[in-house]
């Protein structure tokens, strides 16, 4: 059960890779990290969990203090980084992006200036 303003993280199961892959393959850079048996084999290990809300995939590493992975959908990145930015407030946690590359640091600074 979640707060108001966490998102309803899970640990993935195989029956996801229907799902998941799809989002990966569209919106997913080709590092290793974006596979979804890399993010399968790692989960219990990492902490991986994902959430799926308003077409995105929202990835959380860990669950004390999580790091979200960049958001990957079709919701506007502003809205997407303001979801997990309150997921992570909520938890009482600070915000923390985990594994950006130059692209997507640039998309954040772009549309969170």
């Amino acid at each position: 059960m979640t707060t108001p303003g966490q998102l309803d993280f899970r640990t993935p199961i195989i029956s996801d890779k229907t799902w998941i892959v799809p989002i990966l393959r569209k919106y997913g850079n080709f590092g290793s990290e974006s596979a979804f048996g890399t993010l399968f084999i790692w989960c219990e290990r990492l902490l991986h969990k994902f959430s799926f809300t308003g077409e995105t995939l929202f990835i959380a590493f860990g669950i004390e203090k999580p790091s979200y992975q960049f958001p990957l959908g079709e919701m506007p990145l502003a809205d997407s980084l303001r979801i997990i930015m309150e997921d992570a407030k909520s938890r009482g946690n600070d915000f923390r992006l985990w594994g950006l590359d130059a692209d997507q640091r640039a998309a954040v600074e772009l549309a969170m200036p």
